[in-house]
């Protein structure tokens, strides 16, 4: 894996995008959970 913070430096706008991709997907995923948890009860 390349280290994080040299992927931004030299990339901003690519790691921006990555940053938003990486909570869209843990904000759906959180959602799903709740779902889950709901269903389940």
């Amino acid at each position: 894996m390349v280290p994080e913070r040299c992927f931004s430096d030299r990339y901003p706008r690519v790691a921006g995008l990555l940053k938003l991709l990486k909570g869209d997907l843990t904000s759906k995923h959180e959602s799903i959970e709740l779902v889950k948890k709901r269903v389940l009860r």
